[in-house]
């Protein structure tokens, strides 16, 4: 009798979790304790927001926690009627948001020694971001360029793309022309969150991470099965579509997600032109991610990556004349074939390990084609330059271990990589190899109550470069709840890649070469924050937070025009563009970022004070040169307001960019300013309804609503438009004009 009246006691009930403007919270973990302290297992909600639970006796306490909402506790004094609803708050503050990058294991936002800045689904998704660049084009201290045939290019603080690492999962990506990644080419359809570190990660990633770091998240549905579709247009020719799907069967899980993204090509002036100033390109993409969970304590995932871009530059029709109806289109086709494994386990109490491998291919073919606008019939060009290949393969593997002993939490780790770079028609020797092999080590040490001190340091052998000690040193003090003061030393160390060092290539648009002689990049960075928090009640919050950062960078290597006569002494043909070292480089930047939650409205707004030190060139130890610095100036605004009861919402982006000079350099290693670029504004608007109960979210929104399409020169010159071909004539073609864009994501689970 006793036994059957225990079972009766135990009830089930359901609950359903939503965020405040009624979007189904995914992956949020519910913990009960019931009246006697007696704790549950965690249970996840599923896709569509629903957990089922049982309770042995009543009252109990809930506990429920999401990242990035504020934690919620409930009491449940009887089984209620029907399922159970809650709403969880949005933490602005982002404190309780958990970051993996850098850090041993995963941490939690305000504990980090960094400073972060992430960018959230929702931000993404706000923006109408299909790839990188739209996504964190208004943020402060980056950069966006644009290229003809190499795509959006960035620039964090002053330091060129090459310094920039930019990640999917912790590992890096691969193929980078002129020293940049092509950030057009990274979708974001299978991306949680986006997260940045503005200064040097080298002491963990390495070469390529002296500016700093953009980690890539991807998703991964913790519950359910679920299937989604997503397309997008805009004005401008753009068309997109992209499936996913998702199988949770015990401890395995399955994602798949696939789509195109298609545009038609625009130009300012003439937009039935042939070769428009922005040039047509698809875009193919497939992610498969397979995760096994071996145990509680360890899990291992296997992901394959695919992108295939097609860009088409078409020859111009207005060269034309009445006998010659010929002329010369040139397709560009880009691969990228990543895999990754990624292992976490956890081993005694509080031992945690990590090993991130992958191995990236990337391809880039180019093909000219001779074709007849009078039959649009069209030949193969086979002569010198009329076609080329580059293939790259990388290897990297990155395994770490993560303890607390006491007061010190301690990481040590290696990081491999090889990069084997192949092309006859572009890599002088055809072959190239070069490794990068190092151990790393960081302690946080908590000397005491609220203060943590996180000294660091790598050790590198590189096959082509003497690497030097990577030292850091950074300092977390919090005296109390609401001030955090953080500072931090660290040294950077660049090895020049393959291209920097070997590259041939001349075509009809190109000449460039590599140079053999160059020196690796070097640098030193300090960086301090403080952030306070001013006022905090219930959905009531208001943070500001001041950064300085100051980088000295040595040796940053640069596309230079070359001595006319190493290269051509009879002075017949253009001298070709060169890599080559530029000596001395110095950045101070002020950023003020103020964050407000105020019931259901979000606001980010700051500014950012960026000056350049006289840049110094030097020969074996001489000054022989230095050019003038300069400063300019940033803001940026974002709003969001929610609409719970309608749930709905809208958003604003803005963002100033200053008047500031092109850096370039020349051969001897000097650096050259080009004229200054004039001074400009963004902004982007959009709004977002939900329909059919949260399965379907349309968002419709306008770009570029200053309509900068090419930013003038102050000098009216070039500017050094590029080698490339990324400039016109008198400025710097920046983005294509104003544009409305609009989304339908549409979401099933069981």
């Amino acid at each position: 009798l006793g036994f059957a009246i225990a079972v009766k006691a135990q009830e089930t009930i359901t609950l359903k979790l939503n965020d405040e403007t009624g979007e189904s919270l995914i992956g949020a973990a519910i913990k009960l304790i019931d009246s006697e302290g007696g704790k549950s297992n965690t249970t996840l909600t599923d896709a569509e927001g629903k957990a089922t639970i049982t309770i042995a006796r009543f009252p109990a306490q809930m506990e429920v926690s999401s990242m990035g909402y504020l934690p919620l506790t409930k009491t449940i004094n009887q089984k209620p009627t029907g399922t159970l609803s809650l709403s969880m708050d949005k933490d602005l503050t982002g404190l309780n948001e958990v970051i993996v990058t850098g850090v041993g294991r995963p941490t939690k936002v305000d504990q980090a020694v960094s400073l972060y800045r992430i960018v959230t689904k929702e931000e993404i998704r706000a923006q109408g971001a299909v790839t990188l660049n739209d996504a964190i084009r208004n943020q402060l201290g980056l950069n966006i360029g644009n290229d003809a045939a190499l795509g959006a290019t960035i620039s964090m603080r002053g330091l060129s793309g090459n310094n920039v690492k930019i990640l999917i999962d912790g590992l890096p990506l691969n193929g980078r022309e002129a020293g940049n990644i092509d950030m057009s080419q990274i979708n974001m359809s299978n991306i949680e969150r986006v997260e940045m570190v503005q200064g040097p990660m080298s002491i963990m990633y390495g070469s390529d991470a002296l500016g700093g770091v953009i980690n890539l998240i991807t998703k991964t549905n913790q519950q359910s099965s679920t299937f989604g579709a997503n397309t997008f247009y805009e004005t401008i020719g753009k068309y997109n579509i992209d499936v996913n799907g998702n199988i949770v069967h015990k401890r395995h899980n399955i994602g798949l997600n696939l789509g195109r993204n298609f545009f038609q090509g625009w130009d300012p002036v003439n937009k039935d032109a042939r070769n428009p100033l922005w040039r047509p390109k698809e875009l193919y993409f497939a992610n498969l991610k397979y995760t096994y969970k071996l145990s509680d304590n360890a899990t291992i995932s296997y992901a394959i990556d695919f992108s295939k871009e097609n860009l088409y530059l078409k020859g111009s029709a207005s060269e034309l004349s009445y006998l010659n109806f010929n002329t010369v289109d040139e397709e560009y086709y880009t691969t990228r074939f990543i895999n990754r494994l990624i292992a976490t386990w956890k081993t005694g109490n509080s031992g945690f390990w990590q090993s991130n491998n992958s191995f990236a291919v990337y391809d880039r073919e180019r093909k000219s084609f001779n074709t007849d606008l009078t039959t649009m019939n069209r030949s193969e060009l086979t002569g010198v330059g009329d076609r080329s290949t580059t293939s790259f393969n990388d290897f990297t593997s990155r395994t770490t271990y993560n303890n607390k002993v006491g007061i010190l939490n301690y990481t040590v780790g290696y990081d491999a990589n090889i990069s084997i770079a192949k092309g006859v028609e572009k890599l002088a020797g055809g072959e190239k190899t070069i490794g990068d092999y190092a151990g790393f080590m960081s302690a946080d040490i908590e000397a005491f109550s609220g203060f943590k001190i996180q000294p660091a340091i790598r050790a590198t052998y590189n096959t082509a470069y003497t690497a030097p000690l990577i030292p850091s040193l950074a300092v977390l003090y919090k005296p109390n709840k609401k001030l955090s003061i953080r500072a931090s030393y660290a040294k950077g160390f660049r090895a020049p890649s393959l291209k920097e060092l070997y590259l041939d290539f001349k075509d009809n648009n190109h000449d460039i070469v590599g140079n053999p002689n160059l020196k690796a990049e070097n640098g030193q960075h300090f960086q301090f924050s403080a952030g306070y928090n001013v006022y905090s009640k219930e959905q009531k919050n208001i943070t500001t937070s001041l950064t300085g950062f100051y980088d000295d960078a040595k040796n940053q290597i640069a596309l230079a025009i070359g001595d006319v006569t190493l290269y051509d002494p009879n002075g017949s043909q253009p001298p070709p563009y060169v890599y080559t070292n530029i000596g001395r480089s110095r950045f101070f930047v002020l950023q003020w970022r103020n964050d407000i939650q105020w019931n259901n409205l979000d606001v980010i707004f700051g500014g950012s004070y960026n000056k350049s030190v006289a840049t110094t060139t030097y020969s074996e130890g001489v000054v022989m040169s230095q050019t003038p610095g300069f400063y300019y100036l940033e803001a940026n605004a974002q709003l969001t307001y929610r609409i719970p009861k309608l749930k709905a919402g809208a958003s604003l982006f803005y963002k100033y960019t200053g008047a500031q000079p092109r850096l370039n350099g020349d051969i001897t290693g000097g650096a050259v300013f080009g004229d200054k670029m004039r001074d400009f504004h963004n902004i982007d608007a959009s709004v977002n309804k939900q329909f059919w109960k949260s399965k379907l979210l349309v968002t419709v929104g306008v770009r570029n609503l200053t309509n900068n399409v090419i930013v003038n020169y102050a000098g009216g010159g070039s500017g050094g438009g590029g080698v490339h071909g990324g400039g016109v004539s008198g400025g710097a073609a920046l983005t294509p004009g104003r544009s409305g864009f609009a989304t339908l994501s549409l979401q099933l689970g069981k």
